[in-house]
């Protein structure tokens, strides 16, 4: 893995965190999702601090992630680079608070769980698998909503370490800019 902060003292205390919560650690949740979840598109919307659009086709909509330059070991994101969001589902009742379904939302699930892979793995080549079965359109669509979303929620987003990334973290109260 890739992301500091599940080793050392800061992972010892997410896997207990994890631990206590889930019933198992935060790193075996993690790979439990990366192996099972779903391939979307995520793409790079700012890069200092760096928010990430992750899309769920699902939903048709994106979450977007903040990340901390020191949370992750990747250096030089650009604006509009693709990653790669392994996507899990909820439907218990009460729509996510960050989310805006799109025209083409399925109507399974109210919200979603996005990891970047790319910020979670070393083994390059499944990840390159699941990127090559995202077409042109689908990054194309989360750049768009992407860019709008940041537009119009300035200042709404997601914690983007794993373990945090499934609920909104803002002042949600605030009426969107025009």
């Amino acid at each position: 893995m890739q992301r500091p902060d599940l080793g050392g003292f800061g992972g010892a205390w997410d896997w207990w965190l994890g631990f206590s919560e889930w019933g198992r650690s935060s790193v075996i949740y993690i790979e439990e999702h990366l192996r099972f979840g779903d391939s979307r598109a995520a793409v790079v919307i700012e890069a200092d601090p760096i928010y990430v659009a992750a899309y769920t086709d699902e939903l048709d909509c994106v979450a977007m992630l903040k990340f901390e330059p020191s949370e992750i070991s990747l250096s030089e994101l650009k604006v509009g680079q693709k990653l790669v969001t392994i996507n899990t589902y909820d439907f218990t009742p009460g729509l996510g608070s960050d989310l805006h379904p799109g025209p083409g939302a399925t109507g399974r699930f109210v919200n979603f769980h996005p990891l970047i892979a790319d910020f979670l793995t070393d083994d390059g080549e499944p990840l390159c698998e699941r990127r090559q079965t995202i077409g042109k359109d689908e990054w194309r669509r989360a750049f768009e909503l992407g860019k709008e979303y940041r537009r119009l929620y300035p200042s709404m987003f997601r914690p983007g370490r794993a373990v945090h990334s499934f609920h909104a973290t803002s002042d949600l109260t605030h009426k969107p800019t025009s």
